[in-house]
């Protein structure tokens, strides 16, 4: 998978849960900023090391169940416009 390279996993910084990069930022704290709603540029103003990129990768790692999650808040906010 592309971006990939952005997910670090290190045992002995965060309790080994996969990372954006080695900013102990956990890839799940990502994912639920985007399925609660959050914009990228949302993100990024609380994690301003953040990249646009670090969230796909983010997304792209998360497992199959948040995935779906954020398929479905995403319909729900289409269905709201």
């Amino acid at each position: 998978m592309r971006g990939m390279n952005r997910i670090t996993i290190d045992l002995a910084k965060m309790g080994g849960a996969p990372c954006i990069r080695d900013l102990r930022l956990p890839v799940e704290t990502v994912v639920r900023m985007v399925v609660s709603g959050m914009t990228p540029d949302e993100i990024m103003g609380y994690y301003p090391d953040l990249t646009v990129e670090d969230i796909g990768a983010a997304l792209q790692c998360a497992p199959v169940r948040d995935r779906r999650a954020l398929r479905a808040e995403q319909k729900t906010m289409e269905i709201q416009k």
